[in-house]
């Protein structure tokens, strides 16, 4: 895959960018806006699908496809460079120009294989589809079912999914048992556990994490780590249980190089790391100001608002 991004620069991004400009010039012509609010997911794809190349302990680093990667990194953030600049260049000096990012990137090199510990330890159940070949999830006998991204295991209660099967009254046991099976997976190579941490909901709320689509238990990665090659919990392919419990991140059914969805807010890896920029400028903001404390995501629009 990143062969074909060397072949073919940004090319999408280019056009997503031209595609912007062009929305953002009309509107204000049609209908004159006094907010413009955009999405660009250029960066996010440069880094799942390259970052892990810039890092010399991935499997696939080299110096020379480091350099090769750089340069497509330069041309897009070039392309990203225009289309604010011709963005901001719309309006008056007193506008006020945000440029958010909701997440940083880090390579990841190996994936974590949370299906068998959950298995070993009662918690979620399967029966062989011998026509299709595939583990399918046993309803009736799985007390908990993992998600990927995001990160989070959800209890099957009876009251709260069509398929649960637990009371209410087990709640708790089965998620400090998750917690458990969670803690207990190992590297094979180092002996470390991969799970930087697990905790029950009411916990993460802390870490933001809150509402009704947050799991029962939200677990976080270490560095390096991830969970790309499990695409589904309720259909397993034969060969996720032959693997042990950390392995290799395989080709298929992923090229994906970058991981965020799963770390820590605070999580680092050489030069990587999950925190992300917010950028601000316009009347009323402080000119040349750098914070150094974090800023909330969901702290961004009530900003906005208060200084239109």
């Amino acid at each position: 895959m990143a062969r074909g991004w060397l072949r073919d620069p940004p090319r999408a991004g280019r056009d997503a960018g031209r595609m912007v400009l062009e929305l953002a010039k009309y509107l204000l012509e049609v209908e004159g806006w006094n907010a413009f609010i955009m999405h660009y997911h250029l960066p996010d794809a440069l880094n799942h699908w390259l970052i892990g190349y810039l890092h010399e302990e991935h499997p696939e680093y080299s110096e020379e496809r480091m350099e090769e990667i750089l340069q497509v990194y330069r041309r897009g953030y070039q392309i990203m460079d225009r289309m604010v600049g011709e963005l901001v260049s719309l309006v008056g000096e007193d506008a006020i120009v945000v440029v958010a990012a909701d997440h940083g990137s880090m390579p990841h090199w190996k994936f974590v294989n949370l299906i068998p510990k959950l298995v070993k330890h009662g918690l979620i159940a399967y029966k062989w589809n011998p026509r299709e070949e595939v583990f399918e999830i046993d309803w009736g006998r799985t007390k908990v079912f993992p998600y990927f991204e995001p990160p989070y295991v959800w209890v099957n209660l009876k009251f709260r999914h069509p398929h649960g099967s637990v009371d209410e009254s087990g709640y708790d046991r089965f998620v400090e048992e998750t917690i458990k099976a969670l803690y207990s997976i190992r590297d094979p190579e180092t002996g470390e556990c991969p799970i930087a941490l697990a905790l029950r909901k009411v916990d993460a709320v802390f870490l933001g994490q809150w509402g009704e689509r947050v799991g029962d238990v939200v677990y976080f990665l270490k560095p390096s780590c991830s969970c790309w090659n499990t695409p589904r919990f309720d259909r397993v392919d034969p060969s996720v249980f032959a693997l042990s419990d950390v392995a290799p991140v395989a080709r298929r059914p992923t090229n994906v190089t970058g991981y965020h969805s799963a770390y820590l807010p605070t999580a680092k890896i050489g030069c990587f790391e999950i925190a992300a920029p917010l950028i601000i400028a316009g009347t009323g903001v402080k000119k040349g100001y750098q914070g150094s404390k974090p800023v909330y995501l969901v702290d961004v629009a009530p900003t906005i608002l208060y200084l239109a």
